[in-house]
């Protein structure tokens, strides 16, 4: 789970430990373990790569 406040609240970890779940939190970044920063890395990649491409046939 995230690091969020109401993720940790005593209440919220009672009943998912009634469940009979285990909690586990994330670091507090871990882009490597959230799939849309890869993508979002790509993405960015591309843009930049076109937004040269374009200031080079710009007259």
């Amino acid at each position: 789970m995230e690091n969020l406040g109401p993720h940790k609240n005593e209440q919220t970890l009672a009943l998912i430990a009634a469940t009979g779940a285990t909690v586990r939190f994330l670091p507090a970044y871990s882009p490597d373990l959230n799939p849309i920063e890869m993508m979002w890395s790509k993405v960015k990649a591309l843009l930049r790569t076109a937004e040269d491409d374009q200031w080079l046939t710009s007259p």
